[in-house]
């Protein structure tokens, strides 16, 4: 199938129709979202809407949804299959998230001392260690899932 969207699907068949199925779904519950808010949306006068708003929470429903999808699915790592390949694994996974950490610390001090300064020093430290530390959460658990399901696959 030709279709623009090849260009970020993986090349695997299985894990491309998975992340098909995540995105179709992700692009449901963004239709229910917003028919619910073409309906509701007069009657939630606590909070006032405007399309930024309506729009933004929206696409952060459908982004968090598919992200949250394949991260659970545990299907990114289809090779990790031994022990020693999940430590190995876990090794690089922490070496990413330093290093991830750390050139998002120097991009946001770079942006801090030649931009506007808005914030406090420590700001942007505290951003990026948080970043890392997200990062490395959400890609053990993607990989222990992985782990798990390629154990089961093999017994």
């Amino acid at each position: 199938m030709n279709s623009w969207l090849n260009v970020f699907l993986p090349n695997d068949e299985y894990k491309k129709q998975r992340v098909l199925y995540f995105l179709a779904e992700g692009g449901g519950l963004l239709a229910l979202y917003l028919i619910l808010m073409l309906i509701f949306m007069d009657y939630f006068t606590i909070i006032k809407w405007s399309s930024f708003l309506t729009i933004g929470l929206g696409l952060i429903i459908f982004i968090f949804y598919v992200f949250f999808r394949y991260t659970l699915s545990g299907i990114e790592y289809a090779d990790i299959m031994t022990d020693s390949q999940l430590h190995k694994s876990k090794k690089e996974l922490r070496k990413k998230s330093i290093l991830m950490s750390a050139f998002m610390i120097v991009g946001l001090y770079i942006n801090y001392f030649i931009g506007s300064q808005n914030g406090d020093w420590y700001d942007p430290l505290g951003i990026g260690i948080l970043a890392g530390i997200f990062r490395y959460i959400f890609e053990l658990i993607s990989l222990k899932r992985s782990y798990r399901k390629n154990k089961d696959l093999i017994d």
